[in-house]
């Protein structure tokens, strides 16, 4: 596919919460001259392929309310068996309006006020303002950083936390959001393995695992063993791959049956039906 990456769109004009200040000064003290790295929000144009399809839905000018139909859920399988080398089943697949909403509606679904919920710190800033707002207790367990700034675990100390806390849910960042660490099968079955002897639900956010770069090989929670699988959800999205974060779209992969009922039921108390 040939491709402009060279092309510069200027975005300051437009309603973008990146480049206007107007939407983004309230966040950091009204300041407006911010360089433009604050947000996962790429400056490329969507792909010609995406630009057609959503052409498609233009020119037939009716735009009510849709279903998610087989079309949607065979394209994810088809892409994480490309991509990953798994087969998602197809009823394991829940649409949500957003990883973020999801991490919300998962916390709501699986926890309850006060419970502990464990993040691995630096990270994503999202996942710790949820835990908050949804008046559970953080539990930050610090990544060690060597004099090349490369992170990583001491999985005895994770356990000891987990133990003294009392960590009901685990929200791991794979690949790690902002360190950039795409972790080894290993370390994920290290971390899998303290939440299944601890009876911690294990939430994987993979929205960056198609962002891989050199020889590094993503491993996704989908790749492990049925036992980690039961006791885990996967959420993903196209959102960073194709730069579609406005679209508010995300899947949410839960494959225990129990799980994901209980799930849908928070789904539906928001009215958010597939």
């Amino acid at each position: 596919m040939k491709y402009n990456f060279d092309e510069i769109i200027k975005r300051s004009k437009t309603n973008s919460k990146k480049w206007n200040s107007t939407y983004y000064k309230s966040l950091f003290n009204n300041q407006e001259d911010l360089l433009s790295m604050w947000i996962a929000d790429m400056d490329f144009r969507a792909s010609d392929g995406i630009q057609n399809r959503l052409k498609k839905l233009i020119d037939f000018g009716v735009y009510g309310y849709g279903a998610i139909d087989d079309e949607y859920y065979n394209a994810i399988i088809r892409w994480n068996k490309f991509r990953n080398g798994w087969e998602v089943p197809k009823d394991a697949i829940i649409y949500t309006p957003g990883i973020v909403p999801a991490v919300n509606y998962i916390l709501q679904t699986y926890t309850n006020q006060d419970d502990s919920v464990m993040i691995f710190s630096p990270v994503y800033g999202p996942f710790k303002r949820s835990i908050i707002n949804n008046k559970r207790k953080v539990v930050e367990y610090s990544l060690l950083k060597d004099e090349e700034n490369y992170y990583s675990m001491d999985f005895e100390e994770v356990e000891k936390l987990v133990k003294e806390k009392d960590v009901k849910m685990v929200i791991f960042c794979s690949p790690h959001n902002p360190v950039g660490r795409v972790w080894t099968k290993e370390e994920l079955e290290n971390i899998a393995d303290i939440c299944l002897r601890n009876n911690v639900l294990m939430v994987c956010d993979e929205i960056h695992s198609d962002l891989i770069f050199g020889d590094n090989k993503f491993v996704s929670y989908g790749n492990l063993d049925e036992k980690y699988r039961n006791n885990g959800i996967i959420c993903n999205a196209v959102s960073k791959t194709f730069n579609l974060a406005g679209m508010q779209v995300s899947n949410i992969i839960i494959f225990d049956k129990i799980l994901r009922e209980k799930y849908k039921n928070t789904m539906a108390l928001y009215n958010i039906l597939a």
